[in-house]
């Protein structure tokens, strides 16, 4: 290992994040907007609908992580970690935007989780495996 590499410029690494969560937005609005669609002709309870907007959040999380490492290629946990913390403001914002409020709860900090735990996990795992390959 080479350990006399300069550390990435923090606004760089940001810059890579903040690219890659608006990728992942378009996902989240994505997979929303089709899962909409699906419920609008369809009859579901409100514990599906709820299923259907955590996978909606995990696969924008995955997406984002996924280009944040693209772009930045080290620093699996914290690049996972701003990135998905990128993902969960985006989110935050939109449910500000259509709603016009967040309850703070349970659903909050499981969404939290959910983000920020997708986001960091699939970041390491795709930091390691690409030291593997090489």
């Amino acid at each position: 290992m080479n350990y006399n590499k300069k550390p990435e410029n923090p606004i760089n690494l940001m810059l890579n994040c903040l690219k890659s969560a608006a990728a992942g937005l378009v996902v989240f609005l994505f997979t929303t907007f089709i899962f909409a669609l699906i419920l609008t002709y369809t009859d579901f309870s409100d514990e599906f609908i709820k299923i259907l907007s955590y996978l909606s959040v995990i696969l924008s999380s995955y997406v984002t992580s996924f280009l944040a490492i693209k772009l930045i290629k080290k620093n699996g946990i914290i690049t996972g970690l701003i990135s998905g913390l990128f993902v969960f403001l985006f989110i935050i914002i939109l449910k500000l935007i259509f709603v016009g409020k967040v309850a703070f709860g349970i659903n909050l900090l499981v969404l939290f989780i959910i983000t920020i735990g997708i986001s960091i996990i699939n970041a390491i795992i795709l930091v390691n495996k690409k030291r593997k390959i090489r």
